[in-house]
């Protein structure tokens, strides 16, 4: 057993820190990390047809993020629709495949650290918005869709 002394007014307080102390501390600091990384992460999936590349889209969302006051906590990745990791989410990959059929070519899955889905599908319509400012003339048709996910089910966004 340690023995650690600090004088305070005058007077020594004593705080005796055993093994079973050390133990204790240890747990509630995993217990802590553990809440931690179970901290859902918002996500959402954002569809679109783009006659560029994914490059053009990844070079402009920095700038939109700063225009539409995203947050910067929130990660951005780009791929084709046939790209898209699913992590075997049958749901995923039936609306992806909707998504293909229906001519879109790109996807961008975005996360949100701690926040709802519906959170992350709200900033993820600014930045589609802003996705159409920067690259499509102004009379070129947007076709998109963000997807999140409410309880078990995929549902839309809806402005």
């Amino acid at each position: 057993m340690v023995n650690q002394s600090k004088k305070v007014n005058t007077k020594t307080y004593s705080l005796a820190v055993g093994p079973n102390f050390r133990k204790a501390i240890h747990q509630v600091e995993d217990d802590y990390l553990a809440s931690c990384a179970a901290k859902r992460n918002g996500k959402a999936y954002g569809f679109f047809y783009y006659n560029g590349s994914m490059k053009n889209v990844e070079r402009v969302i920095p700038k939109i993020v700063l225009k539409t006051e995203t947050p910067w906590q929130m990660d951005f990745q780009v791929s084709t629709v046939r790209g898209l990791k699913t992590g075997g989410d049958s749901a995923l990959v039936d609306i992806a495949e909707e998504a293909e059929r229906n001519h879109m070519s790109h996807v961008i899955e975005a996360t949100l650290p701690d926040m709802k889905n519906v959170r992350a599908a709200n900033y993820l319509g600014n930045v589609m918005i802003g996705i159409y400012s920067e690259l499509y003339g102004k009379k070129e048709p947007f076709n998109a869709g963000i997807v999140y996910k409410r309880g078990d089910k995929y549902v839309f966004r809806r402005d």
